[in-house]
This record gives structure tokens, sequence and C-alpha cells, in this order.
């Protein structure tokens, strides 16, 4: 192809980006209040479930915070995921676990700043992950008794550990 030939075509292509990018751009403008409003108003919203959630929440081993959301909600692992998140920034703790009502599940969302291994954790109650973030459902069990049940695997972590 003629060096002619491969300028008239990125020329054509740079053309129809540009195209591209401002029609995206007008769409945006466009709906920009929309858009402003309604992630506004959820960010409220799921900020002031988090804050419920965070209020909650109990101490374990020192320094894991566990806490319940007790709306059954499609966005539960959502939301708990979120809390747990907001759990870690509080000093002293170095891994949260929130539970939750999903649909007929429970679902459990586990941070940690890495000290704490909580893949090895909710694994036991059938998860994964990684080392600072897991998560896992539990089927026919009650949020208290996953709550109780997820205590115990946490002694049990400790307990393994210590005996390494």
């Amino acid at each position: 192809a003629s060096m002619t030939g491969q300028i008239d075509f990125l020329v054509s292509k740079a053309i129809k980006t540009e195209k591209v990018t401002a029609d995206v751009v007008n769409a945006v403008t466009g709906n920009f209040q929309k858009i402003f409003t309604t992630y506004i108003e959820s960010d409220l919203a799921s900020f002031n479930k988090i804050a419920d959630i965070v209020k909650k929440a109990e101490i374990v081993n020192e320094s894991i915070a566990i806490s319940i959301y007790d709306q059954k909600a499609k966005d539960a692992n959502l939301v708990c995921a979120k809390a747990a998140d907001e759990l870690l920034t509080i000093s002293d703790i170095t891994a949260s676990f929130v539970i939750g009502q999903l649909d007929e599940k429970v679902c459990i969302s586990g941070r940690s700043i890495g000290d704490i291994n909580v893949q090895v954790i909710l694994e036991k109650l059938g998860g994964g992950g990684h080392i600072t973030l897991a998560g896992a459902q539990v089927e026919g069990m009650t949020i208290e008794e996953t709550k109780q049940e997820l205590v115990n695997r946490i002694n049990e972590y400790f307990s393994e550990i210590e005996s390494c």
C-alpha cells in the first residue's frame, strides 16, 4: 500500500474516532443531571446502610470485626462487601466479615489487611477468594447460625496457626 493510502486510512479512522467520542460526550452531557442525581441518591442510601452495619460490628479475637446486614435484599452481597471494606478502615481492625441474607442463601464477605487469611477461613464454609478478599454463600443455615459457624472457623484458624 502506498504512503498516501495509509495516511488517508489513518485520517478516516481519526475522523470516525472523533465522531464516536463526540457522540459519547454529547450523550453523557445530555444525561449528566440524571446520572448525577441517581449516583448521589444511591450513594447516600448505600452509605447509610453501611454506616448501620459498621455501627453493629462486634470484635472477636481482639481485631476481627463481624457484623450483620439484616435486610433481605438482592444487593446484599454488594452491601456486605462494601461494609467489610469500610470496617477495615478502622484502626486495630485487621480483618472483617459481614454476613447478609441473599435470597435463600446467607452470604459472607471477608476482608483482611493481610495478617489474617480470610480465604482459608471462608473456604471452610464453602467459599473462596484471596488472602485479603474472600466470600462465601451458605445454604441451610440462618444468619445467626452462620455467624456462630464463622466464629468457630475463625477460632479453628488460629488454633491451626498456633500448632504450626
